[in-house]
């Protein structure tokens, strides 16, 4: 990843142990009403939204390992937050790639929405601009922003 918040400490390495799963602790349990799961790059740049609007309704987890799927671990996440209400998974590749197809038939504990691209038979678009404006409207999505009306970006997110 090149992303800059994607960073580990020396005594991460040295320290510690590999988290399958790992919380979001940036948030009150009690506060959290929407929980978003997602795995690489896309947790940084939801954080880095988040913090911009100052979101506190929301948890974002981050599933580091796929497989075997770590059930245990995100069900004792799921357990600190009772007052939860919507689940999704985000993720910035097409519905139809990545660890979405995995997780739908894994992920038993609560039902997820999907948050991403729309299907497609590429995992990019080839252009710079339309991929930023398929980011964008992924977090205008998660985050329940308004954005001004565009046909071009009525199909960039999808939601199921």
């Amino acid at each position: 990843l090149r992303y800059p918040a994607c960073v580990s400490s020396v005594k991460e390495f040295t320290e510690e142990n590999f988290k399958e799963v790992i919380d979001d602790a940036s948030v009150n349990a009690k506060d959290v009403k929407k929980i978003f799961f997602c795995s690489g790059k896309i947790y940084y740049e939801l954080m880095e939204r988040k913090a911009q609007l100052n979101n506190h309704d929301s948890a974002f987890i981050r599933i580091e390992q796929l497989y075997p799927f770590p059930q245990k671990q995100v069900d004792a996440i799921l357990a600190k937050y009772k007052n939860a209400k919507e689940f999704a998974w985000v993720q910035e590749e097409p519905e139809n790639m990545c660890p979405w197809t995995f997780i739908l038939k894994t992920f038993r504990s609560v039902h997820l929405e999907f948050i991403g691209r729309k299907e497609s038979a590429s995992p990019a678009t080839g252009y710079a601009k339309f991929h930023h404006e398929q980011s964008e409207a992924i977090l205008h999505k998660v985050f329940g922003e308004t954005k001004p009306a565009d046909n071009k970006s009525k199909e960039k997110a999808t939601t199921k």
